[in-house]
């Protein structure tokens, strides 16, 4: 539910909420590779390289050879920095709305709680 009311937020400028995470993570880790990507973000390799071939279509990144080796590095360009700007405004817009009527203490019990609901998904 979250990520439809993120993406509807995000529509004004383009991006859906996968596509500004990609940008997230591009930003947090540049020259990355698909394969990188792929793992971050726990899709498969081609779901990354697709949201990556979308991406520089819309020219928000650029791939370029490694120094050393064959994959392909990953950076935004200026109009993929730009966007990301205005995707993490809208993001943050949205969160605070999310838990604008949870008091401070609601709020990290909810955080708590939720990380411990993803801990429990750990299969070891």
């Amino acid at each position: 539910m979250l990520e439809s009311v993120l993406d509807t937020a995000l529509a004004p400028i383009g991006l859906t909420t996968a596509q500004w995470g990609a940008l997230r993570i591009i930003y947090e880790n540049p020259g990355s590779s698909g394969a990188d990507m792929s793992r971050i973000a726990f899709v498969s390799p081609q779901a990354a390289a697709t949201m990556l071939q979308r991406l520089d279509q819309a020219k928000l990144i650029t791939r370029r050879p490694p120094k050393r080796g064959r994959i392909l590095e990953t950076y935004l360009t200026e109009r993929g920095e730009e966007l990301l700007r205005e995707g993490d405004h809208i993001v943050d817009e949205t969160e605070a709305r999310f838990f604008s009527n949870f008091t401070p203490t609601e709020q990290k019990d909810f955080n708590e709680y939720l990380l411990r609901s993803i801990a429990n998904m750990d299969f070891k």
